[in-house]
């Protein structure tokens, strides 16, 4: 990895090295949108210094135009390059770049989310490797950005941290002729975090190409990626009043007694993805046959150990939080997990009838222990091989102001997975548009459900679970007035971890269980801006709701976010700026609870969380191509004489704290 990183910083260097274009206009990036992307002109949060051209190299040079910069993903979806000053580029301005409304983070960066918004569980056809908590900093295939740039392109994140570290996302990327592309990035995090054991320590690592012919024939998008995230994990707070009490003997979160002093969680994971397409009849415009392929080989591991398994707890005396042990000290369990993937597709597509594809694909999953373990009688096994084929056909139609969108897929081997989905989009004008979607999908559990060892005695499982299933309906309807999402969703057989300890063993006791009836979750949000000259007022508000029966699936009730923020120049125009307030609520709810052991979350019913604001403050601003951003998180923490504020029950929410940072593009 070290090579990797210096031959990376090499490329940036040389990118700085090169003649920047000399230009006093402000507003000369190129921003990229796809033809789905509006920006209503009343909208205060209108891109601010956007111009249709930018100079390449010299004044003299010819100017390149907006849309040879060009990003895609695997879908090959354009996707937008956006340099200008937003409030969207204040709620992407994170981590994961992307907005987190609907997620609760914990105290330091880099640890997980919780969600509060249910629709945002990812639910694949295919079997996984679980540990899910672990994964929202790691770049799945759907997150890989390929490009086609007209002028070698750089863009540098950075934002400090909670303490003793900083966030970086480095990116470059540069055509070497005008079919082919190569870009290089990392990402680094760095954060010690204000509690005892909570460093967290990432980095992702990709690297991809795209090529095509001259006819465009051929088309070919690849990508690398390497990523190790490693978490310091202190298992939450033991007494739940030194944080709430107020006590200014624990205003230093330090002397605050976790459960965990010295464990540690590490997922790495490497992908190999490749992606190519061959058009059978390049000269037909009318109609034309397109085979493609595409494949990928993933090996990942999860990793966690801990040294010490004892914990003093006031009053009671050591125990071990997580249960009996079959060694004294120096645990570690490490789980791995290898998938390769395989897929072969035959389009016809025509203008007047629309575009049918027909495609079969292979999954072979290898999850394994190096052990083969006899617990009360149980053969628990070192390993569970899913090879899972399936065929599936879809059809697509672009109708004047509607586009049809149906899909089936189902498995052909053992293993009883299905999909069908239909999308119907109608949008009648640039003012208006509904979208509605249907999925009924079957498919294996995750890995992890099925099979886990570890040297904890009571985290050792084999299950035979039936397939959960889900049945999902969703619409979606933009106006100039407001924007509404509807979903509802009936799920069986749903699967879930839950603590079989009692509250009095202070342990946790982790098991996969089933649920063998039906559940049903309802949702929708309304999402809507209101302008007037320099002032806007951005607010998204969600409501959901479940079965009043289980106690399986909990969510909060409501979920709002509200931004009141001001836009301006400064500088005789030379910088764009936006200053405001955040407002994030969400209502009093059972929250999940994190486990390190098993990297996730699991159902709760005795703590509940919620009912408390978190407010902050924000500056930002823009010059030339650089986007500055100071925020006071959490500005109301100051004030909070008895602190309630939780991402689960055991682990608090932030503190105040000032953070900044920026990010910069340079078009060379």
């Amino acid at each position: 990895m070290s090579r990797i990183l210096i031959l990376y910083f090499v490329f940036i260097i040389w990118s700085f090295a090169q003649d920047r274009p000399r230009n006093n206009n402000t507003d000369n990036s190129p921003v990229i949108t796809t033809d789905q992307q509006r920006v209503p002109s009343n909208n205060s949060s209108q891109r601010q210094g956007v111009n249709s051209n930018y100079n390449s190299t010299s004044n003299n040079a010819p100017k390149a135009k907006i849309e040879q910069y060009k990003f895609y993903k695997v879908e090959k979806d354009t996707i937008i390059l956006d340099t200008s000053l937003t409030i969207q580029s204040e709620y992407k301005y994170n981590l994961y770049r992307k907005d987190l409304f609907g997620y609760q983070p914990f105290a330091n960066e880099g640890q997980p989310l919780n969600i509060l918004d249910f629709s945002l569980n990812d639910s694949s056809l295919l079997p996984q490797f679980g540990f899910k908590a672990k994964h929202h900093n790691y770049l799945q295939i759907k997150d890989i950005t390929y490009h086609q740039v007209a002028t070698p392109l750089t863009e540098l994140y950075y934002k400090t941290v909670m303490e003793q570290g900083q966030s970086i996302d480095a990116f470059f990327t540069l055509n070497t002729n005008e079919r082919t592309n190569y870009s290089i990035a990392y990402k680094g995090l760095r954060s010690l975090g204000v509690y005892l054991n909570n460093l967290s320590s990432h980095g992702n690592f990709r690297f991809s190409t795209n090529y095509q012919t001259k006819n465009k024939r051929y088309q070919l998008y690849a990508h690398i990626a390497a990523q190790d995230l490693t978490n310091q994990e202190n298992g939450g707070i033991q007494l739940i009043d030194n944080f709430t009490s107020g006590n200014q003997n624990f205003t230093d979160r330090s002397r605050i007694e976790v459960w965990l002093r010295d464990a540690r969680s590490l997922l790495q994971g490497n992908r190999y993805f490749l992606s190519h397409s061959f058009k059978l009849r390049p000269n037909k415009k009318e109609t034309n046959m397109v085979i493609s392929h595409e494949g990928f080989h993933e090996n990942k591991f999860y990793e966690f150990t801990q040294n010490n398994l004892f914990t003093n707890v006031p009053e009671s005396g050591p125990i071990i939080r997580f249960g009996e042990a079959f060694v004294q000290g120096n645990l570690r369990d490490l789980s791995e997990f290898n998938q390769t993937y395989q897929k072969v597709q035959l389009a016809l597509t025509n203008k007047t009838y629309g575009k049918l594809f027909f495609y079969t694909d292979f999954l072979q999953n290898n999850y394994f222990y190096n052990r083969v373990l006899l617990q009360n009688q149980v053969l628990i096994p070192n390993r569970i091989q899913d090879n899972i084929q399936t065929i599936g056909a879809r059809y697509q139609f672009n109708r004047k102001k509607f586009l049809f969108d149906f899909g089936f897929q189902n498995g052909i081997t053992n293993a009883d997975v299905t999909k069908i989905d239909a999308n119907v989009k109608y949008v009648p004008n640039e003012k208006y548009a509904l979208l509605f979607e249907g999925t009924f999908q079957k498919t294996l559990a995750d890995v992890n459900f099925r099979l886990f060892q570890s040297n904890f005695v009571h985290y050792n499982w084999f299950n035979q679970f039936n397939n959960p299933g889900v049945l999902k309906t969703k619409f979606t309807f933009e106006n100039p007035w407001l924007g509404v999402e509807g979903n509802y969703q009936i799920l069986t057989d749903y699967l879930y971890f839950s603590d079989t300890a009692s509250p009095e063993s202070m342990q946790q006791l982790i098991k996969p269980f089933q649920f063998t009836g039906s559940i049903h979750w309802f949702s929708i949000k309304a999402f809507k801006e209101f302008s007037y000259k320099k002032w806007a007022w951005n607010n998204t508000i969600l409501y959901q709701a479940t079965d009043a029966s289980t106690s399986i699936l909990n969510v909060p009730q409501l979920t709002a976010r509200s931004t009141m923020y001001y836009s301006g120049t400064l500088f005789k125009k030379a910088m764009n700026f936006q200053s405001g307030i955040h407002v994030h609520y969400f209502s009093e709810y059972f929250a999940n609870e994190y486990n390190p052991v098993i990297g996730d979350f699991f159902v709760q019913n005795t703590q509940p969380i919620g009912n408390f604001p978190m407010v902050d403050l924000f500056f930002n601003a823009r010059v030339r191509q650089t986007r500055i951003f100071f925020k006071a998180e959490h500005l109301n923490a100051l004030f909070t004489k008895q602190p309630n504020y939780f991402t689960t029950p055991t682990q608090p929410y932030r503190d105040f704290i000032i953070r900044f940072g920026l990010v910069w593009n340079f078009f060379q």
